[in-house]
Formats: structure tokens, C-alpha cells, sequence
């Protein structure tokens, strides 16, 4: 624990865990599930208990920050865990009787999350030092007087460090987290249904009826389905992590007075986190998928490649793109000015695809790394995400994009061409004449070739007696290459720059004149209507406005970065690999 100096108030800030280490030990969707869902309740029951203890105590003020905690909200237990791994809360308790509690309520808490995992496995008198042990609680204190913005923001750091105060039992003691995620021979699952974390949550179309949605690697795979044909896709799933981007850009904006009780910046913010990861496991359920964890900006999921109706699991991310940006802009409600600055919150993804039968552990740890990943791609830094299909062979196909960048994804693998070997011809020509295909795009970008002239190239490459038949299709993608990855919307932009430069026209005309720019430019309007920037009634100048002030500076940020000058073609070959591997039949 960290001390600091106090005065008449502090914040307490508390970290729990090991999530990802317990999950790590996980060998099925299920166990990974009740691993995630066993610190949700212990962080529940944290607060619940700090909520009575603490922050209702006679004679002292206290507040929730974060997770938002209502008491009547925190009786119901849905199927996923929405209760992340931190708590900051304030409190004018002095400093001794405070410590007290805290510890009175930690080695209660961590008893009865124990006696949980004992009855399940059938040792319900068992002592519980393993779980005293093994669940990891630190809290710190900070005192109001060194707090001069946002609370989570400031008091992160200290807990990031506290994370790293780890102990463990002895590796080769009693575990009983490894008995009960092993199941026995009546199943792998037996003691996981058995469990109160199971039993005690809410019907939940989440977990199914009777926990059906407890499903296993293979039928989430198969999208619940018995048979699901002889398509090789079918056989693999996608371990999804995600996480949102600049945070502490956002949080630096919310400010809020502890003495004021009318000021609610934070518990709105902290709201509308619940509430998206609770549309976000919705939106995974409907496609399918299974959610792991979901807690803060958190996103934890496992997914078909494809759900019945043919969505893509690129589409089921932006998906939750949307629903991140509409829910945390709509409950923070920014000031307009700062937004302009800073941009609205976006997602980053990381996309790991494997065959049924790999180790679980290794999807999870891949998807971690992906993530990372795509937090750095190609200079942009965020709001992308990077995708790895791990084959049964051992082959990988790997891309990384910008979630703006959608509509190459889509126009790629929803195009209804699908014959393998025309696909493959098309890949193997890519690699044998690159540089062609790296001359043609260096062209096309400094502009010295227009669009017709550049599909004509294409073409032309694709022109003996037994490739003519695809034409239609090497066009197809001839113009998609050229519209989405070697423009892009740099059109736009460049006149945005030539608007923004112009000292000659009011505010009013430069509103109206980009408005103009971005209705008449298709590719603009696709991508401010996938992001929900075009609302039914209209478009309201300060959306536009918010939207591009924001990818004004990041344009001209890619512009000076050296690799976004790096020709994209090995992003165009991996997407067709990829949408080649979807169209295959086979059993893996």
C-alpha cells in the first residue's frame, strides 16, 4: 500500500487480480468464462461492501468513481461480468479506521469467492489460504490536495505499479482453480455449471438456456450449428481483444469537484463504460460469439470467422466500434470546443484466427500481442487493428489497417466471386510481377496515371486466354485497390488543407464548403455514415466539424511518417489470401 500525506479527504484506489494469469490457465471457453466472471464478482462484492462500510458510514462523505455502482443495479448478476479490475473511490474516513476496513473487507471478500470455487468442486471444507494467497488486492491512498485533475487518470499509474506487487502460491501446491477449470469425466464443464457463479446469474440469452451458450471452441466455430458443411472456415474462430485508444485525452477532460454531490462528470463516465460493454456482449451474442471479459474499455471475446448470415467478424468489430463511440460520446457529453481538438474515443483490435484444436492460451496470448500491434500501425497509432489467420499447416496470413479502411475489407471478402483457383492466379501473379504492381501503385499515388488508366494496367497483366474469363473480377479489385488503399480519402483531405489555408472565407463558408466536399465525395460519406457521424435527421455542422479537425492533424501526421508511403499491395495480397481461405472446402 501507498501512503500519502493526508488531509480532511482521499481517494482510495484499488487494483485486483490476476485476471490474464487465471486466464492463461483456462483450457476451454467455459473456464475462461468463469475466470472472468469470478474477479467481476469480486470486484462486485469489493464494492458492495465499501458502499456499506465506507461510503455510508455516519459522519463521512464518500463518492463511487469507478466501476459505476448503483446498489440496486449491482443485486442483479448478469451472465457476463461488467465489474473491471479496479476501484477509485473518495472518502473522508481518517486514515486508521479506513485501513482497517478495507482489510476487514478484503479477507471477506476473497472467503466467500473461495468457498465459491470449493463447493463447486464438491471440497466446500476446504480452509481457504490458496485464494488469501492467490487473489491479489492492493490499495493505495491519495490525498485529495495532490489531485488536480481527473481522479482515474491520476491515480492509474500508481495502481499500474501495484499490479507488478504479485505473489503466488507455491507452483506445485493445491490449486483448486485447476481442478475446477479440468472438469471430470462427466465433463469438462461439470463443475463450472455447477458453480454459484453459473447458477446464481440471471436468465441471460448470454449464457442460453441451461448454459447451452457455455459453448466450446468448436460449435462457437460452427456458429451453434450441429454440421456446418465442408468449408474449412468452419473449423476456426477468432479470439478478439480490444481496447479503447487515448483514454487519458478523454479523461483529462472530465474534471469533477468531490465536495460537489451535484457534480457528476465521472459517474457518467464510468456509466456509460458499463453500458457499452454491455451492448458490446449483446452484439457478440447475436453474432454468435461468446464474451470472455468486458469490464472499462475492456473487450475479451471469442467468435466465428462468420456468422449465419454471412457477417464478417470485421463487421461485428465495427459494429462495436460504433456502439463504443455513440455511447461514451453521448454520456461524457464533451465540450464541443475541446473535442474539436482531441477527436472522440476510437477502438483498437487485435484479431487472432486459429483452427479449433490449438491451445486456447495461445489465441488469447496472440490476440494480446495483436493488439499492441495495432496500436502501431503504419504510423497512424490506434484505431486500427491487426488480424493473424493461423492455418492448420502452420501457414499465417497477417494484415494490419486502420478501422477507417473498412470498405477495402468489405469490398473484398463480401464480393460474390469466389472461385479459389481465380483467386490464387491472382495472388501468385501479384507476387511474380510486384514490381510491376509496386510501380503501377507508385504511379497511381503521385498521380501521373489516372484511375481508368491504372485499371487498364491491371487488366492488361491479366490478359491470355485462360485468365480473360475473370476480368470482371480483376477489375473489380483493380478499383477497389485503387479507390481504398491507394487514394483513400486523400482527396479530401488535400482540400480540407486548401480550405483550412484560405484566410479569405468566413467560418460559415468554410463550414458550408466542406460540407459540400464531404456529400459529393462517396468514399467520405460511407465512411461518416459507418461511424454514425450522419444522423438520420441530418448532418449538423459540428459533427463534420469535430470529425475532421481531428483527421486534418493525423493526415498530415501520416504524411510526414515514412512508412505510410510504403506501397499497401501486401495489405491487397493478404486480404485475398484470406477471403481465398473462406471460399476453400476441406477439413481444415
Amino acid at each position: 500500500m501507498r501512503r500519502t500525506q493526508m488531509s480532511d479527504g482521499r481517494y482510495v484506489g484499488i487494483t485486483i487480480g490476476p485476471i490474464y494469469d487465471t486466464l492463461l490457465e483456462a483450457s476451454s471457453p467455459a473456464a475462461m468464462w468463469f475466470a472472468s466472471s469470478m474477479f467481476s464478482d469480486m470486484t462486485r462484492q469489493l464494492c458492495n461492501e465499501i458502499d456499506e462500510q465506507i461510503l455510508s458510514a455516519e459522519h463521512y462523505i464518500g463518492k463511487m468513481y469507478s466501476p459505476y455502482y448503483d446498489r440496486n443495479e449491482a443485486k442483479k448478476v448478469g451472465a457476463v461480468g461488467k465489474y473491471h479490475d479496479r476501484i477509485i473511490f473518495y472518502t473522508t474516513m481518517p486514515e486508521e479506521p479506513l485501513l482497517g476496513k478495507l482489510e476487514e473487507i478484503t479477507i471477506r471478500v476473497k472467503h466467500n469467492i473461495g468457498q465459491i470455487v470449493y463447493e463447486a468442486i464438491g471440497e466446500g471444507d476446504k480452509k481457504d489460504d490458496f485464494f488469501q494467497s492467490y487473489l491479489q488486492v492492493h490499495y493505495m491512498f491519495l490525498d485529495e490536495s495532490e489531485v488536480n485533475g481527473n481522479i482515474i487518470k491520476e491515480i492509474s499509474p500508481y495502481l499500474d505499479e501495484m499490479e507488478l506487487m504479485r505473489t503466488y502460491p507455491n507452483a506445485s501446491s493445491y490449486n483448486p482453480l485447476r481442478i475446477l477449470f479440468a472438469g471430470d469425466t462427466n465433463g469438462s464443464n461439470r463443475f463450472v455449471r455447477e458453480s454459484k457463479f453459473f447458477k446464481g446469474r440471471e436468465a441471460d440469452e448470454t449464457l442460453g438456456e441451461n448454459g447451452k451458450n457455455l459453448s466450446s471452441i468448436e460449435t462457437i466455430a460452427k456458429c451453434g450449428e450441429e454440421t456446418a458443411g465442408n468449408m474449412k472456415k468452419r473449423k476456426y474462430y477468432a479470439f478478439v481483444a480490444a481496447d479503447g485508444d487515448s483514454m487519458g485525452k478523454t479523461l483529462e477532460k472530465l474534471v469533477q469537484d468531490p465536495s460537489n454531490p451535484a457534480d457528476k462528470t465521472l459517474e457518467k463516465f464510468s456509466q456509460a463504460c458499463l453500458r457499452y460493454t454491455e451492448h458490446a456482449a449483446q452484439l457478440i451474442n447475436e453474432f454468435s460469439g461468446m464474451t470472455i471479459y468486458a469490464g472499462g474499455d475492456d473487450l475479451l471475446f471469442l467468435a466465428p470467422l462468420e456468422n449465419k448470415e454471412g457477417k464478417s467478424i470485421f463487421e461485428l468489430c465495427y459494429d462495436i466500434q460504433k456502439c463504443f463511440r455513440n455511447t461514451i460520446n453521448k454520456e461524457i457529453n464533451h465540450d464541443k470546443k475541446e473535442e474539436l481538438k482531441t477527436g472522440v474515443p476510437t477502438l483498437s483490435f487485435g484479431i487472432a484466427m486459429q483452427y479449433y484444436k490449438f491451445p486456447l492460451y495461445e489465441a488469447l496470448a496472440k490476440a494480446r500481442s495483436l493488439l499492441d500491434d495495432a496500436k502501431k500501425t503504419a504510423g497512424i497509432r490506434k484505431d486500427s487493428m491487426s488480424v493473424q489467420l493461423t492455418k492448420h499447416s502452420g501457414q499465417t496470413v497477417k494484415f494490419e489497417l486502420s478501422n477507417e479502411e473498412r470498405g477495402l475489407v468489405k469490398a473484398f471478402i463480401e464480393e460474390p466471386y469466389n472461385d479459389t483457383k481465380t483467386i490464387n492466379s491472382i495472388v501468385f501473379a501479384i507476387n511474380t510481377y510486384r514490381p510491376v504492381f509496386e510501380t503501377l501503385q507508385t504511379l497511381a499515388q503521385q498521380e501521373k496515371i489516372n484511375r481508368e488508366t491504372f485499371i487498364g494496367a491491371w487488366l492488361n497483366l491479366f490478359d491470355n486466354i485462360n485468365q480473360t474469363q475473370y476480368s470482371p473480377y480483376v477489375r473489380d479489385i483493380a478499383d477497389n485497390h485503387y479507390k481504398y488503399i491507394i487514394k483513400g480519402i486523400r482527396e479530401a483531405f488535400d482540400k480540407w488543407d486548401e480550405l483550412m489555408c484560405n484566410t479569405q472565407i468566413s467560418e460559415s463558408e468554410f463550414k458550408a464548403e466542406w460540407k459540400k466536399i464531404a456529400e459529393q465525395n462517396d468514399l467520405i460519406k460511407e465512411y461518416l455514415n459507418e461511424r454514425c457521424l450522419v444522423p438520420e435527421n441530418g448532418t449538423s455542422d459540428i459533427q463534420w466539424e469535430i470529425e475532421y479537425a481531428k483527421y486534418e492533424e493525423k493526415w498530415k501526421k501520416q504524411n510526414n511518417h515514412s512508412t505510410i508511403k510504403d506501397n499497401r499491395l501486401h495489405l491487397l495480397e493478404a486480404v485475398l489470401r484470406y477471403k481465398k481461405f473462406l471460399s476453400e472446402e476441406g477439413s481444415y
